[in-house]
């Protein structure tokens, strides 16, 4: 007997094979979902949506419902049913080890163990540690626990418009006109950009 055929034997003749079943998504429940068998009309639940539910490293893809999905049955038994191939998905997961990933159609989040980003419709969130830059409104925020870039400029603004200087005639007393223009022109647009 040749390689070949040893591993057709072995594949399509064995007692423990798999069966795939085309089906309808009725619902989903959390790693779970309830399809309709087709042509058959047979609801089944409790179809696992990846194939080792109790590992916490996962790859789960969230079929829409309504749409069509491939399931696969182990040994004919009905608790071995898995989703084995979506057509649609509303979501998904995507965990190894301390690094996270998930979004739908709004959000994107991707996490890990030192900082994470979240994507929205309107809005951007970076967080590193104390670090945190946001984008949204079409401005920017970055701060952390003890400032922002914001308050920065607010202070150097301030800084600026009261300095002083000592000259041989005394301590200075006011901005230049021209100076003091600069400055307030400079106050009303960094706050376009920065929140």
């Amino acid at each position: 007997m040749s390689k070949r055929q040893a591993l057709l034997d072995a594949i399509f003749n064995r007692e423990d094979s798999v069966q795939v079943y085309q089906a309808e998504v009725i619902s989903v429940e959390g790693d779970t979902c309830t399809v309709k068998l087709i042509p058959s009309g047979l609801e089944v639940d409790e179809v696992k949506l990846h194939a080792d539910p109790g590992n916490a490293n996962k790859v789960v893809l969230y079929p829409k419902k309504g749409s069509t999905v491939l399931v696969g049955c182990i040994e004919n038994i009905v608790a071995n049913l898995y989703i084995a191939q979506v057509s649609e998905i509303t979501g998904f997961d995507l965990l190894i080890g301390k690094t996270a990933l998930a979004g739908d159609e709004n959000n994107m989040l991707m996490q890990t163990e030192k900082g994470s980003v979240f994507m929205q419709p309107e809005k951007l969130t970076i967080t590193q540690g104390q670090t945190n830059v946001e984008l949204s409104g079409g401005k920017v925020s970055i701060k952390n626990d003890q400032t922002s870039l914001k308050g920065l400029f607010d202070d150097l603004s301030t800084l600026i418009q009261n300095l002083k200087v000592v000259t041989a005639q005394g301590p200075s007393t006011a901005l230049f006109p021209d100076t003091l223009a600069a400055l307030t022109q400079f106050k009303t647009k960094y706050p376009l950009l920065l929140s």
